[in-house]
């Protein structure tokens, strides 16, 4: 976890259009590995080193600013070293690299920088809270926050609940809460406001059985001993979204969680075969007690 850091703290500035160089952050987190495809031209070759780089290297700047340097210290990641016995320029090697769960938060605190507005690591996790993980609908939403505080350079929580819309998959994850809890009334009403807001009742089954599978296999990680940056990371999910399912996860036995994936299963079935109505199937999902 590193707290604070600068975007781009080079002796001789890139990027220069985005307007982002020595940008000051805050609440930057990083956490497990991310998957990158590395391309290795002929006459490299590659050495994969799990505890990070060999010591020979540790206090060899590598051309971000002594806050990238420190960054990629203390993330404990692992490394591949390249090397070549004879001249490879014009070789280059290319690395295809998925970010995982980071990327929307970097790719938000970017957008953010450029425009000069600063938020907090907590704010930040608010904010995709409500937005969901769609980069589209976060840059719509970033959007209405920028304009709502022109004129300050902090975005705050209040901000964000003032201007940001929760979207459906949000509305989603607060019904199947209630059903975890047994709180059939409060998912009863949220699933009136989806209907109410034009949600096909199937598309509703559909998101409900994906954030059981979620929850399923949140479960079988944390039974193997994996904590939430490692889950967020394997998963390719938010770690604050990971944080909010575990308690899910917790609270049912694996074969109750299967049993609902089962049930909702079942419940497309009967409505596709016509032996319900879509809306009653759902709400008989929904009202189901263990």
């Amino acid at each position: 976890m590193m707290e604070n850091m600068k975007i781009n703290q080079l002796p001789s500035k890139t990027w220069n259009w985005l307007k982002m160089n020595e940008t000051a952050v805050s609440g930057i987190s990083v956490s497990g590995a991310h998957e990158g495809n590395l391309e290795i031209p002929e006459g490299i070759k590659k050495t994969v080193c799990p505890a990070g780089l060999p010591d020979r290297f540790k206090d060899v700047a590598g051309g971000m600013g002594s806050d990238m340097d420190m960054l990629v210290k203390e993330s404990s990641a692992g490394a591949v070293l390249l090397s070549a016995d004879s001249d490879v320029s014009g070789k280059p090697a290319r690395i295809r690299f998925a970010y995982g769960a980071f990327e929307h938060s970097l790719n938000t605190f970017g957008i953010l920088a450029k425009e000069g507005k600063k938020i907090t690591g907590r704010t930040m996790e608010l904010f995709l809270s409500k937005t969901g993980d769609d980069m589209e609908n976060i840059r719509m939403e970033l959007e209405k926050l920028i304009s709502y505080t022109l004129g300050r350079d902090v975005i705050t929580d209040q901000d964000v609940e003032e201007i940001c819309t929760v979207r459906v998959t949000n509305k989603i994850f607060e019904m199947v809460a209630a059903i975890v809890t047994r709180n059939t009334r409060k998912a009863m009403d949220l699933y009136e406001d989806l209907i109410t807001l034009r949600e096909p009742p199937m598309r509703i089954l559909f998101l409900i059985a994906r954030q059981f599978n979620q929850i399923l296999q949140v479960k079988e990680l944390m039974n193997q001993g994996m904590e939430k940056n490692g889950i967020a990371s394997k998963l390719k999910m938010q770690p604050f979204v990971v944080g909010k399912t575990m308690p899910q996860a917790k609270s049912f036995s694996r074969e109750q969680i299967l049993s609902y994936v089962n049930l909702c299963v079942d419940t497309e079935e009967a409505v596709k075969t016509g032996r319900l109505d879509e809306r009653l199937a759902v709400e008989l999902l929904i009202t189901r007690q263990y």
